[in-house]
């Protein structure tokens, strides 16, 4: 949910956009939200539940994440007059390089022996490329902040 703040921040900063009355209530919505799910100790006080460093480690790996796509939209959405394929292709190699970093820091590499989990794989990345491009080309006609709006909510 760190996405949507981000990216409502930073095009308001560098693209220019409005940033109005609703756009400043839909920043406050979405952190209060944040902090009634997550529920940290310091404000609601302690809770009988540990979270173990794999959860924290995860927990901060999804925010980075987030962040990060918030940064890449807003640049692709600044970047808007480039053809889709040199923003698509520069986003994947970001992408796999940020991926093969965590993965030999965390010793996380393993192929799958079975054909139709390496034929899944495929079908997964060939789908995540189709959602990227046309995610690149609705940059191209919209805000930002309108866009990740329209895509949160259809999650």
């Amino acid at each position: 949910a760190i996405k949507p703040v981000s990216i409502t921040l930073l095009s308001c900063i560098f693209l220019k956009e409005a940033c109005g009355v609703m756009e400043i209530l839909n920043l406050l919505l979405v952190i209060s939200g944040l902090f009634l799910v997550v529920q940290p100790s310091v404000i609601f006080g302690s809770n009988e539940q540990e979270y173990t460093s794999h959860m924290l480690y995860t927990a901060f790996g999804l925010l980075l994440a987030n962040a990060q796509g918030g940064v890449i939209s807003v640049i692709i959405r600044y970047l808007r007059d480039m053809h889709w394929a040199p923003l698509s292709i520069s986003t994947r190699i970001f992408g796999l390089l940020e991926m093969f970093t965590v993965c030999l820091s965390m010793g996380l590499f393993c192929i799958p022996e079975c054909g139709f989990e390496r034929l899944s794989i495929m079908v997964l990345a060939a789908i995540a490329l189709v959602v990227q491009v046309l995610c690149i080309m609705a940059l191209r006609f919209e805000e930002a902040m309108l866009w990740d709006l329209w895509t949160m909510r259809q999650v």
